[in-house]
């Protein structure tokens, strides 16, 4: 079973100075376990037990903020799912 939050979209500033409105959600499914991942303007970042992928063509330097987010997501959020297990 699939089991996930899925939070407000956050409004972060992006090195090249622009605003841009991104989607968090953290989980577990039974494929891969727990997950988190980001979402904006075409773009996705995933990162979960096994590994971390993208999706869509990133900017420079987007993936270098974006990884340290995921991980303190993960780590801050994920325990609230083990609780739903």
């Amino acid at each position: 079973m699939n089991h996930s939050v899925i939070f407000a979209p956050v409004y972060l500033v992006i090195a090249a100075g622009k605003l841009r409105s991104f989607t968090f959600e953290v989980g577990y499914n039974t494929i891969t376990g727990r997950f988190a991942s980001i979402k904006t303007e075409g773009y996705e970042l995933v990162l979960d037990n096994e590994f971390a992928y993208r999706k869509g063509n990133f900017p420079p330097g987007w993936v270098a903020l974006v990884i340290p987010a995921l991980v303190g997501l993960l780590e801050e959020h994920l325990y609230h799912v083990d609780e739903l297990n």
